[in-house]
């Protein structure tokens, strides 16, 4: 650099690498606005068979050899109606299958029966996407009554990002070397290591979505909902017509307590007012006499 200050140097090599960053974030950016097409979103209620008919979808989506690698954010959520005494038992059995699979829980919640609400349970997990058909076949299809998959295309913000933390990792690596020449004066040195910082935060923000979007797409969650079997004798099913009762009970003894509230507002009233009318009525006969 000779002929021109380090400082001067140091400046444009900062804006060069700024000026390549956002070039490429915008070309990513003009990318994920392609038509639609590559955002897959899938919703089906399978029926009498869904286990299997999952399992033959999967199948025929598997990706022909050659292409390029797609990265897909995969929700599935399964309703079961049980038996309320199988309930319990049937959310702690799937619970239990995250043990023999590469499976974490994300939330487990059950809930026993009341007086107005029947027993129902709820489990989130996540799936190894090897492992998913695997879990399904074990959760198996009894009580199963619906099933939805909702799918979403994350490739374009994976690559954003892959590319990205690519050009960082560069800009970092150059950065780190200038700071290592010995001619660098102390001016040179405090603005390489504030450049270097800022570039290492924004490397470590980038690093924490690439992990956001790898656990997204690398495993498949999947909302499993619990409820008791309808029956006729249900108390859920009168359960209108028990409140309709109910509230007919709770105005009429409200009217009750209120016409009491305004009697006894009223009865001081009463002693002074009948004893006054009565001396008044009294007297106007009196006169009458004479």
């Amino acid at each position: 650099m000779k002929g021109i200050p380090r400082s001067f140097a140091i400046i444009g090599f900062s804006l060069i690498a700024t000026l390549g960053l956002t070039a490429c974030q915008q070309g990513q950016d003009a990318a994920s606005s392609a038509p639609a097409g590559q955002v897959a979103a899938g919703f089906a209620k399978m029926a009498p068979a869904p286990q299997r008919m999952m399992l033959a979808q999967e199948a025929a989506q598997d990706a022909a050899p050659g292409e390029q690698q797609q990265f897909i954010e995969e929700h599935r959520y399964l309703r079961f109606q049980l038996p309320e005494a199988d309930l319990q038992s049937t959310w702690q059995k799937h619970a239990d299958l995250c043990q023999k699979f590469d499976c974490e829980v994300i939330n487990a919640n059950i809930q026993t029966t009341q007086q107005y609400q029947q027993a129902r349970a709820t489990l989130s997990v996540r799936v190894a996407r090897p492992q998913m058909a695997d879990f399904l076949k074990a959760l198996g299809d009894a009580g199963l009554v619906e099933s939805s998959i909702d799918r979403q295309d994350r490739t374009d913000e994976v690559i954003d990002v892959e590319a990205r933390l690519k050009n960082l990792e560069e800009v970092r690596d150059r950065l780190r070397g200038l700071l290592n020449t010995q001619s660098a004066s102390l001016g040179d040195v405090v603005q390489l290591e504030r450049e270097l910082g800022r570039v290492q935060g924004d490397l470590d923000a980038a690093k924490g979505k690439r992990a956001y979007l790898s656990n997204l797409t690398e495993k498949v969650r999947i909302d499993l909902n619990y409820e008791v079997q309808p029956t006729f004798s249900d108390s859920s099913i009168i359960q209108p017509l028990i409140d309709a009762l109910y509230n007919s009970g709770a105005v009429f003894f409200r009217s009750v307590a209120e016409v009491l509230t305004f009697a006894v507002a009223l009865l001081p009233w009463l002693i002074l007012l009948i004893p006054t009318a009565w001396i008044l009525v009294a007297l106007v006969r009196r006169k009458q006499r004479k």
